[in-house]
């Protein structure tokens, strides 16, 4: 079957809305229940690394994107149309990361996650379960990994080192270099020191069929491959600076060493290209990519850089790119 085109899928999406209904079932009821939950798995498929667990955009996803993701629990329903919610949902919002999900979401499923949004969030302030639990299928992951009592809340990030089991302050170290990219920011962590964004990977395997077109990364040795930035050799300032850039920002969805293989990355859909396959098709030109990292891609996770990168900074990310990852003709100096 060939592949519609973004157009296309919109044309379809909006076809479909009179499939979905105009405005949530009643949340008492059991199509109502059903209908939120429905809701509910759209948002903890696609939103909450931006929005959070709770709908208040309090993720260090979150501190990355300016302006920042709008945070729901401090609005009433009467304060944001569902009208508006649902436009934003479909075509996304100019000017900001948040990008359209028409080509990605059917019309029902666009409704549903707004309702749930409304409903849980700006209605009932709740604080929903956290994502790796039982609850929300992740049966696994509180019991084989030692974070998870600080990912509950059930341990401060904040512990003292020396009121922790050997196990829990495994679990903090856990927790600080890899939990925290999606779940909220603590002040610090013990000892004072402030946690440093970096765009690390979880070592804990999960379900091979989340990961889409990465399933083969979902095995041992785990993501800590795609953590190793790419080695400049003799390079030029501006390689430096684009460097620099590209593992303090790209580098967050599209892995250090470009894959696109690591945590966040593997649950973006589309995935992120990679960049370490000569094949891929990737714009050839410099002037092409250059637009593409101040403007974004439409219908993808790719936002726009042009308000938090200088042109000149944009440049330095575009050369760096060109010079390290073989899908643009790049070729690394070789390791130490």
């Amino acid at each position: 079957m060939a592949r519609l085109g973004v157009a296309a899928l919109v044309a379809v999406a909006l076809a479909q809305a009179s499939a979905a209904p105009d405005a949530a079932p009643g949340a008492g009821t059991p199509a109502g229940v059903a209908w939120l939950e429905r809701g509910r798995r759209v948002y903890n498929a696609r939103c909450y690394f931006c929005h959070g667990y709770a709908g208040d955009a309090r993720t260090v996803a979150s501190t990355f994107l300016d302006p920042p993701p709008r945070n729901f629990s401090a609005l009433a329903p009467a304060d944001l149309a569902r009208g508006t919610m649902l436009a934003a949902v479909r075509d996304g919002r100019a000017g900001t990361a948040m990008q359209g999900f028409a080509g990605l979401l059917d019309a029902a499923d666009m409704q549903a996650v707004v309702d749930f949004v409304r409903e849980e969030f700006m209605r009932q302030k709740a604080r929903p379960a956290r994502y790796h639990s039982p609850a929300n299928g992740w049966s696994a992951a509180p019991r084989t990994s030692p974070a998870a009592a600080f990912v509950s809340g059930a341990l401060s990030p904040d512990a003292p080192w020396e009121s922790l089991s050997e196990e829990q302050r495994l679990g903090q170290r856990l927790f600080a270099s890899t939990c925290m990219v999606c779940h909220a920011r603590g002040e610090g962590i013990a000892g004072g020191s402030p946690w440093q964004p970096e765009a690390l990977s979880n070592d804990h395997a999960f379900d091979p069929e989340a990961a889409g077109d990465h399933e083969d990364d979902y095995s041992e040795p785990p993501f800590g491959l795609h953590d190793q930035a790419p080695t400049l050799g003799g390079a030029s300032d501006t390689l430096r600076r684009g460097e620099a850039l590209y593992q303090a920002n790209c580098a967050f969805c599209h892995a250090a060493d470009g894959s696109g293989r690591n945590w966040i990355g593997a649950f973006l859909v589309p995935a992120p290209a990679d960049f370490t396959r000569a094949a891929a098709r990737l714009p050839a030109s410099a002037a092409v990519l250059h637009g593409i990292v101040r403007r974004g891609i439409p219908g993808t996770s790719m936002p726009a850089w042009e308000s938090v990168l200088s042109d000149a900074e944009v440049r330095a990310v575009v050369a760096y790119l060109a010079a390290v990852f073989p899908a643009f003709g790049g070729n690394p100096a070789p390791p130490p």
